[in-house]
């Protein structure tokens, strides 16, 4: 459904996957299935269905690929596509790729001052600039969100993130009790989500499935439970939604990755690596196609390196 990407130790950058709307940054719409280099060293990069951007060792911000929605930020009102990168105004503040969120048709993203801004559609009031539901036009160029935040996450149509004091905020879309407040009403200005602990740069979210580390090292999650994500351990008939935070076993977890449909990866801090949610495709690594609403472990203890996830598969380094 998309383009893949994937940072080097040297800085370079590099694409493969789908490309009918440039998103592989060559100045073609040409498909990849093996990886090319993005001109630049960057410092992070972020990407979602058809688009991606990336910040580079300079700071400044780059978009390309998709753009019906203004989500590459260049205010250009025909929101034309792009195939190769193209700069975010002018500025060289831009943060880290954990300080951002690519997402469908939005942007979300913080600067290295602690200012939140957003950009592209806003159907649910995902880019939190507090409108009412008549009022709700996209923006084809960054626009703060008050507040001194940390990092941002989220799903379809709606997002999540930190700030400096370690409180998390909810907005946009509700349905399944995403935002961790107790109700399914929608919000297009951020709404807090009980606690002042939760950690700053470890937010993961898919689809409507929300799983957020506290300082403690404590693991919680909530909203969709579609199979098995929230690792409640669950027959399948007991899957229902939460709309406030529950805790999964466990005190030392320290990384998690996500994919669509409610998949799970996540290490601990003994280097160990468990999995659980949906897995139709094998995408948990267990050798089997069953779903698990509890995590499992995968074999061996050096799994102490970056994990991540992209519709049902998990990547992940581990040390030699």
């Amino acid at each position: 459904t998309g383009g893949e990407a994937a940072l080097r130790s040297d800085r370079t950058l590099w694409a493969w996957g789908y490309n009918d709307g440039g998103a592989l940054g060559q100045n073609d719409r040409t498909t990849r299935s093996s990886p090319v280099q993005i001109p630049g060293e960057y410092s992070s990069v972020g990407w979602s269905y058809r688009t991606m951007g990336a910040v580079k060792t300079d700071g400044t911000l780059w978009t390309w690929g998709k753009n019906n929605a203004g989500q590459l930020g260049q205010n250009d009102g025909a929101n034309a596509h792009r195939s190769s990168p193209v700069q975010v105004g002018t500025d060289t503040t831009w943060g880290k790729s954990s300080h951002s969120m690519f997402n469908n048709d939005n942007f979300l993203a913080v600067k290295t001052d602690g200012t939140l801004w957003s950009w592209g559609s806003n159907t649910n009031g995902q880019l939190g600039h507090n409108q009412a539901e008549a009022q709700l036009p996209g923006a084809s160029s960054p626009i703060q969100i008050p507040g001194s935040w940390s990092a941002v996450s989220g799903g379809n149509q709606w997002f999540m993130a930190t700030k400096t004091d370690g409180t998390l905020w909810s907005w946009g879309k509700n349905n399944k009790g995403q935002f961790g407040v107790n109700s399914t009403t929608y919000h297009s200005s951020p709404v807090q989500v009980p606690g002042t602990t939760w950690n700053i740069t470890e937010v993961a979210g898919s689809v409507a499935v929300i799983s957020v580390f506290k300082t403690d090292g404590t693991l919680w999650g909530w909203g969709d439970n579609v199979n098995g994500a929230l690792g409640q351990n669950q027959a399948p008939a007991q899957l229902n939604s939460y709309s406030s935070p529950v805790q999964l076993s466990g005190t030392t977890w320290n990384q998690i990755a996500t994919y669509d449909d409610g998949g799970r990866l996540a290490t601990r801090s003994d280097g160990t690596a468990w999995t659980w949610g949906y897995n139709a495709n094998g995408g948990l690594g267990l050798n089997d196609t069953v779903n698990y609403s509890s995590p499992v472990q995968l074999s061996g203890t050096n799994w102490t390196g970056d994990i991540g996830g992209k519709s049902t598969s998990f990547f992940a380094l581990r040390s030699s």
